[in-house]
């Protein structure tokens, strides 16, 4: 069942056809890699470098959305059952299918011997699914490596409904293949799961080939046991053909000051990975409203927000301000608003916008960011405010 679902999306999804160029005249260099646009979703193409000794081609989903798209394919298909008897064997806590794609191949000759990840606590797995065999071919092999001995290893005949799972520090290589006089392919699923810890976060990341999900522990942190758990209360989300979500509320946001959370869907599925709420002092409010009160910003926005004062869409002004300059600016008509943005236009009002945050706590914030999302240093090189109160 997961196995025809596959084709479907990969039919539906056009990705077929991608394939078929990809071993053909649209064969990526050793070590290449493009970001690509498949039916609106964004999906990252790369060829590994040549001491793979193959022509494989890897499709990774590149975002969000093309992750999630993919996850209702498995869903669908009833990889929940996967999860389930590999949880189960091992004996874990939860599981997070937190990388997804597929692979195709047709010639490869002395395989690249490798293993996804190591040091994981034994909590973490590609999980591989034909998708397509060259039919008649009697070489759609993957290779194992003994743990006892390296130099022994263990072919094993890839099979429809059938999936391999390789683990921690689990050494594999694809098996020998030439389809070329055929025009055969081998195009494989390949999902990478893990329960993840405290312990383990940084050693997946490490091993990361693909720029979805991004190198973050944190981000990593926060899909902890998204798809599979013990007492079975979450799953892998559903119906990929109408996957457009129904269900826009998300989750409340923090309410400890300096506490970070990136925005959530109701279901826990992450919005944006750099989308996120940070809350903050109350002193930040009260500084900021007095500072426009002092400057006369409140009673300016409010003649901005009459038909009388505001500007034409597209059009702005450099104003004097208690004797510093500002620029007032209306947007462009595209953006459907009455909207107008105030913005310093001197280092002197810069620097002052800057102490008022300063004086504020706006320090929590940056702070909150920095660690959040693992940066050497933060510059607020930009200040400025906006008011609105009509948009469609």
């Amino acid at each position: 069942h997961i196995t025809d679902t596959l084709r479907e999306f990969c039919t539906e999804m056009e990705m077929l056809k991608i394939f078929e160029d990809l071993m053909g005249p649209e064969m990526y260099d050793p070590g290449d890699s493009a970001e690509v646009r498949i039916k609106g979703k964004q999906w990252f193409i790369q060829r590994p470098e040549a001491k793979w000794n193959s022509n494989a081609h890897w499709l990774n989903a590149m975002d969000e959305t093309a992750h999630e798209h993919f996850l209702r394919v498995l869903g669908d298909g009833g990889f929940q059952s996967v999860l389930d008897a590999v949880g189960r064997k091992f004996d874990l806590d939860s599981l997070t299918v937190y990388s997804v794609g597929l692979f195709v191949v047709n010639q490869c000759e002395n395989g690249f011997m490798h293993y996804d990840f190591n040091n994981v606590d034994g909590k973490a797995f590609n999980i591989l699914i034909p998708v397509n065999l060259p039919r008649d071919e009697p070489t759609s092999q993957i290779l194992v490596a003994s743990r006892n001995d390296p130099n022994v290893t263990a072919a094993i005949d890839y099979q429809y409904e059938v999936a391999v799972g390789v683990g921690d520090g689990t050494n594999h290589a694809a098996g020998d293949c030439d389809y070329s006089e055929s025009g055969g392919v081998r195009l494989m699923a390949s999902l990478y799961i893990a329960d993840v810890t405290d312990n383990n976060v940084e050693n997946l990341i490490q091993h990361y080939t693909d720029p979805f999900p991004p190198a973050d522990k944190e981000f990593l942190l926060n899909w902890k046991g998204l798809h599979w758990n013990k007492q079975g209360s979450v799953e892998l989300p559903r119906d990929w053909r109408s996957h457009t979500r129904t269900d826009t509320s998300i989750l409340p946001g923090p309410t400890e000051s300096g506490k970070l959370e990136l925005l959530r869907f109701s279901d826990g599925t992450i919005v944006d990975p750099y989308a996120f709420r940070v809350a903050f002092p109350e002193t930040l409010t009260q500084a900021l409203q007095k500072f426009c009160q002092e400057m006369g910003f409140a009673e300016l926005f409010d003649e901005l927000m009459t038909p009388e004062g505001e500007y034409e869409p597209g059009t702005g002004e450099i104003h004097q301000i208690n004797g510093m300059k500002w620029q007032i600016n209306r947007p462009a008509k595209k953006w459907n608003s009455n909207s107008h943005w105030l913005n310093p236009m001197s280092e002197e009002a810069q620097d002052q916008f800057l102490r008022v945050l300063g004086d504020g706590g706006f320090d929590v914030v940056l702070e909150a960011i920095g660690k959040h999302f693992h940066l050497e240093g933060l510059t607020c090189y930009s200040v400025g405010l906006f008011v609105v109160n009509h948009s469609d």
